[in-house]
């Protein structure tokens, strides 16, 4: 799944890998032949990873309200079982993507951030709503 581009001008793929016991989303950048996982406000290399390939119909979807949508992807998980998701900004003029632990992350980048999600479970979603009304 495409997430981006490096500063230089190489695609960014959104991914995972294992960093510490932690399953965390990743950077895949194949100009460099490596991935990067962000742990502990820092970017670690790492050579073993997954790159997400998925027959689910997803897209990037704004973040609003300082929360991470029902239909975020989830794509990682931390060794205390906490759900991980992959989003992206603007950041250094490249379109970047990062991992999003909660709402903090969407509330520290604002309107600016995106999610992976599920399309056809956020119009499930929408669907109920209206179906509530």
């Amino acid at each position: 799944m495409s997430a981006g581009c490096d500063k230089d001008g190489g695609p960014l793929y959104v991914g995972r890998a294992y960093f510490r016991r932690n399953l965390l989303p990743a950077k895949i950048a194949p100009n460099h032949q490596t991935g990067y996982v962000s742990f502990e406000g820092a970017e670690h290399r790492v050579v073993d990873y997954e790159v997400l390939v998925t027959t689910r119909n997803v897209a990037w979807q704004s973040a609003s309200g300082g929360r991470v949508p029902k239909a975020a992807l989830p794509v990682g998980r931390t060794m205390q079982g906490e759900t991980l998701y992959t989003g992206r900004v603007e950041f250094n003029s490249t379109l970047t993507p990062g991992k999003c632990v909660d709402a903090e992350w969407t509330e520290m980048f604002q309107d600016r951030a995106q999610l992976l999600q599920d399309i056809n479970e956020e119009k499930e979603g929408r669907k109920k709503k209206e179906e509530k009304r």
